[in-house]
């Protein structure tokens, strides 16, 4: 009997090791013969099924791009940035999608600390960013555990240091990956869809204050009668339709 469920599972996982290989095939072909639509449909199939594939997404936005769909690609290029901030391939499509938005809108000076804390988190995966602490904070134990046994005082004051130097760096990196998924799971950052004029009240009769094109990211503030109020990166607020933009998070997730 156990033999037959151990069967059973090895046929399961290889079936959807199989169906996920053929997707993939199917997709680059048809991304390859330029039928973008089909292939943007299958990879979005397969994101069903691997949600954190920073590759699947990159693929998703190219197939967008490639439709001059700079939204939806800029949207999927976000969240494949996100689960793997390091990927160059991904960043300068980013960059290369938003060069393409019309109505680019200039960032507001941003504290000097939190500046070097977002620049920081591009360089590791949140995976990558917990590994290293996990080490460093194995690296504190055995550095205190090594002190316990010396008898000169000079080691015992290097060791201390070492250890202390472990577990901070261990705190530092920690931090950084806590932020980095929270960023990931928090869709407070939305890509506008569609060009839209952005009114001064959430009501058709609200003043009209200025114009977003497709592709913008702006900020979510909060949401009243099917419109969202935002805040464009240069500091100007206003309220939009709430279906002229789409929250940056991962495929499945709720808002």
């Amino acid at each position: 009997m156990k033999r037959y469920i151990l069967i059973s599972i090895i046929l399961c996982l290889s079936l959807g090791t199989l169906q996920g290989t053929t997707l993939n095939d199917s997709a680059r072909q048809a991304y390859n013969n330029g039928n973008y639509a089909i292939a943007a449909s299958l990879y979005e199939e397969m994101l069903e099924a691997q949600p954190r594939n920073a590759t699947i997404y990159y693929n998703l936005g190219n197939a967008y791009y490639k439709m001059e769909m700079h939204g939806p690609a800029i949207l999927n290029y976000e969240c494949g940035h996100r689960l793997n901030p390091a990927d160059e391939d991904i960043k300068h499509n980013l960059e290369l999608a938003h060069s393409k938005v019309k109505g680019q809108v200039e960032n507001m000076p941003e504290l000097f600390f939190i500046a070097w804390l977002d620049k920081l988190n591009t360089f590791l995966s949140v995976r990558t960013w917990g590994t290293i602490s996990i080490v460093l904070f194995l690296f504190f134990i055995g550095f205190t555990a090594w002190r316990l046994f010396r008898k000169k005082q000079g080691a015992r004051a290097m060791l201390s240091s070492m250890a202390i130097t472990s577990l901070v760096l261990s705190g530092i990196c920690l931090g950084l990956a806590f932020r980095l998924d929270k960023k990931i799971h928090t869709p407070n950052e939305a890509i506008v869809f569609e060009d839209s004029l952005i009114k001064s009240s959430p009501s058709e009769t609200g003043v009209n204050l200025f114009e977003v094109n497709e592709g913008i990211k702006i900020e979510v503030l909060d949401s009243l009668n099917n419109y969202t109020q935002i805040r464009l990166p240069d500091g100007r607020k206003g309220w939009i339709r709430s279906r002229n933009i789409e929250p940056v998070r991962l495929y499945g997730e709720n808002t």
